[in-house]
């Protein structure tokens, strides 16, 4: 018995030890860096240029014309259908990232069958932007001189040269 003024106390002592193999997850690091250097580019990549458009006598880019057209000029109002592109884009393709790095990490490479998945997906977005044709209307004027009230962007030349292309580099080091 402890006497008046005595504490008593009681004394445990615990060792535990933990071993933890950190192979997986430095595995895991490694694969999620290599990963994160592919990049998916796409648009108007192959510098072709347009087989009638011309520019002061000059066949200009696909790309250019891609651009004039997305954003207008004095006499065309823009017709953004990469700029829509690029918002579907946003909205529908998580599931694919996120099989992506699943892939990736399970797998212990990087899932390169999936960044074509996702440029191909790219293309048929596009694809389906421009079948919709959600631009803003014609003025009634242009209807009444052509006849119609279709817009009639840019020939398929156009069209088929959008594409993608898988890339080794990581954004942040691409240039052009």
């Amino acid at each position: 018995m402890a006497r008046k003024g005595q504490k008593l106390t009681r004394s445990n002592t615990t060792t535990l030890n933990l071993d933890i193999d950190t192979s997986g997850i430095t595995k895991m690091k490694y694969v999620a860096e290599r990963a994160r250097r592919r990049t998916i580019k796409y648009g108007w990549l192959n510098r072709r240029k347009h087989k009638y458009a011309k520019l002061n006598g000059q066949r200009i880019y696909v790309a250019q014309l891609a651009f004039w057209i997305e954003y207008g000029t004095k006499k065309q109002p823009p017709r953004p259908a990469f700029a829509q592109t690029i918002g579907r884009l946003k909205r529908n393709t998580h599931h694919l990232f996120a099989q992506y790095f699943k892939n990736t990490l399970k797998n212990g490479v990087v899932d390169v069958q999936t960044c074509e998945e996702i440029g191909i997906f790219a293309n048929r977005t596009f694809d389906a932007v421009m079948k919709t044709q959600a631009f803003a209307p014609l003025k009634p004027s242009t209807i009444q001189r052509k006849g119609h009230n279709l817009i009639l962007v840019e020939d398929a030349y156009y069209w088929q040269n959008f594409t993608h292309e898988v890339v080794k580099k990581n954004i942040h080091l691409i240039r052009g």
